[in-house]
């Protein structure tokens, strides 16, 4: 087993790009990319292989997942660039720094919604409303949010 991660790994640092997936990364792996392959789709509802702040910042207000354009532009987005390609989001949502970036500026976000709610500034019917008082479930991870994102994108599809 110790030898076939190696491999792996060795595999990874020098034909990343011309290896087949699936002798890189193990189940799990594949799962969370197509995932987060997924969820990119969502954001990039044009189809341009691309996506640029707005959609992110869209499709997660749309979610109820309260974050701003700027901490959008942070965690996506570096200073000289308005758009992400598909290859370069799966590199940044894997990266630690940005998982733990991603969990200050969710857990920011949950605490704003809070105290929003608790000081009536939340309007009645909005989605953050129904987010907020009827399931107080607020995502904070990545892998959380990546999961919320896709169970609202399946259960859309199904109530078309």
């Amino acid at each position: 087993k110790n030898k076939i991660q190696n491999m792996k790994e060795w595999l990874k640092t020098r034909y990343y790009k011309t290896t087949p997936k699936h002798y890189l990364l193990s189940p799990g792996e594949l799962k969370q990319d197509e995932e987060i392959k997924n969820m990119f789709g969502e954001f990039d509802r044009e189809g341009t292989g691309a996506v640029d702040i707005h959609e992110v910042f869209t499709l997660f207000n749309n979610s109820g997942l309260a974050i701003s354009k700027e901490q959008v532009r942070d965690l996506f987005f570096n200073k000289n660039t308005s758009k992400i390609s598909l290859s370069d989001f799966i590199r940044t949502s894997k990266d630690p720094n940005f998982r733990s970036r991603f969990r200050k500026i969710m857990r920011e976000a949950k605490k704003e919604m809070k105290l929003q709610r608790y000081h009536g500034h939340v309007q009645k019917g909005s989605i953050k409303h129904t987010l907020s008082i009827e399931n107080e479930y607020i995502p904070v991870s990545f892998d959380s949010v990546l999961l919320h994102l896709t169970v609202n994108r399946k259960r859309n599809l199904l109530r078309k």
